[in-house]
């Protein structure tokens, strides 16, 4: 259990490799954010995860817009411990968000 109890918000996580991460990253103990444009995806697939809602949670979130990478990472933790970005996101965009940045961990 290499992440127990580390926060994990993996983006574009409700289906292919994002899924894959996700659940990977839960099996090792993980508290992880399916975090996707679509919710009903992202919770159908926490929910695979896990049925418990405990330790997996959907998050809808457009990582191409940062009130909603701020409001979804506010939602998931205080704390960022790890953070995977799957989703593609357009040149002009600067990353990373001020949301990770300014994580309290300081590991923006």
């Amino acid at each position: 259990m290499r992440l127990k109890d580390k926060v994990a918000i993996v983006t574009g996580a409700a289906s292919g490799i994002g899924k894959e991460i996700a659940i990977i990253f839960a099996r090792e103990g993980a508290k992880v954010a399916i975090a996707d444009l679509d919710q009903k995806a992202a919770d159908a697939t926490a929910s695979e995860i896990d049925p418990t809602g405990k330790r997996v949670v959907g998050v809808a979130m457009d990582v191409a817009n940062e009130q909603q990478v701020d409001d979804g990472t506010a939602k998931v933790s205080r704390r960022l411990e790890v953070s995977t970005s799957l989703s593609a996101m357009p040149a002009s965009r600067s990353w990373p968000p001020s949301s990770i940045l300014n994580s309290p961990n300081g590991n923006g």
